[in-house]
């Protein structure tokens, strides 16, 4: 875990008011989504916590959002889908701290509302799984065979690798969509899911392959664990901060400003992935974009000491290189 940057004495005197404030009657609130796979960050979340602050009492709060009782919603909305109630609760002081996928968050600065990023976890993996019923590998599989994804990221990479595939959007939960997978009924012959998320669940040899970054690159944000607060609690932004993976807020600052320099959203095949040098200073982002159908991709690689400095410059980019014509193209494919 990363140790907290501050002073000695300033922790210490910010781990004795948050003790005082939190306790196991009156514990920090730290809502999420109540998914399998959340409950799973939430856990380790709440752990971190005790951790670097054994005084604090901590208590998960699970929440329905939108994406959780609309599984059938086109992506168009927006990724507000899946953090709405959670934001909510956030704003209204039900929850004192929010934890999300990175990925599911906007790409636009959140400070506005009044909602800050107080950290960032350790990345985990950024690969992409495929689940099939019968563990084959994906050039194992027969022409028109059925593969679910949720992501037009993956659905276009997956369309590139495999034309002769059809792709199913399947949205809902990990664990949901294993169990259609399962169902003799679900008209599924595989799925392509987290990799990181099968390790959250548990699940570590569910997958019978685990593709390369070149195969499927990775969407921006993935893999990482977001913990957010109001912005005006400052006890609470400095005990989470002490959570801060500087690597990777680094590397997920960039792969975020990308995201918005191409104003991407769910109906968007992009992918970023950052990466730091050993030196722990140099950044590398590389940026795609991909048409709806694959056939059509732009990448761009660039490196630099400033996050958000390097997204943008990667946004621009690929930007000269088409990808507004993609990111357009796909935008006027999205369902209604």
């Amino acid at each position: 875990m990363t140790s907290t940057s501050q002073a000695p004495s300033m922790w210490a005197e910010i781990t004795v008011v948050a003790a005082a404030r939190f306790t196991r009657e009156a514990p920090l609130l730290l809502g999420g989504r109540g998914s399998a796979m959340s409950l799973a960050q939430l856990e380790d979340v709440a752990t971190k916590i005790r951790q670097v602050a054994p005084g604090i009492g901590v208590r998960i709060v699970p929440i329905k959002v939108g994406a959780d009782t609309a599984v059938d919603r086109p992506p168009v909305e927006g990724k507000k889908i899946y953090t709405d109630n959670i934001d909510c609760a956030l704003l209204a002081g039900d929850i004192h701290a929010a934890v999300h996928c990175e990925k599911d968050l906007d790409a636009e600065p959140e400070a506005e509302s009044g909602i800050v990023t107080a950290a960032r976890l350790a990345r985990g993996s950024v690969l992409d799984a495929l689940i099939s019923s019968d563990r084959r590998r994906l050039d194992e599989l027969p022409s028109g065979a059925r593969i679910g994804t949720c992501a037009p990221r993956r659905s276009a990479q997956l369309r590139r690798l495999r034309p002769d595939l059809v792709v199913v959007p399947v949205k809902g939960n990990v664990d949901s969509r294993i169990a259609r997978l399962n169902d003799p009924s679900g008209g599924l012959d595989g799925l392509v899911v987290s990799y990181e998320g099968l390790l959250r669940l548990g699940l570590p040899t569910a997958q019978s392959q685990t593709f390369t970054l070149e195969q499927i690159a990775p969407a921006a944000g993935a893999a990482v664990v977001t913990v957010q607060s109001l912005r005006d609690d400052a006890l609470v932004a400095a005990l989470l901060a002490a959570l801060r993976d500087p690597e990777t807020d680094a590397a997920a600052s960039a792969e975020r400003a990308m995201l918005a320099g191409l104003g991407g959203n769910c109906s968007s095949a992009i992918s970023g992935h950052a990466t730091v040098a050993r030196s722990g200073c140099n950044l590398t982002l590389t940026g795609k974009v991909f048409s709806p159908d694959g056939s059509e991709a732009v990448e761009y690689v660039a490196s630099g000491l400033d996050p958000w400095a390097l997204g943008a410059e990667v946004a621009r980019e690929l930007t000269a290189r088409g990808a507004d014509r993609l990111l357009a193209a796909a935008h006027a494919e999205a369902p209604e």
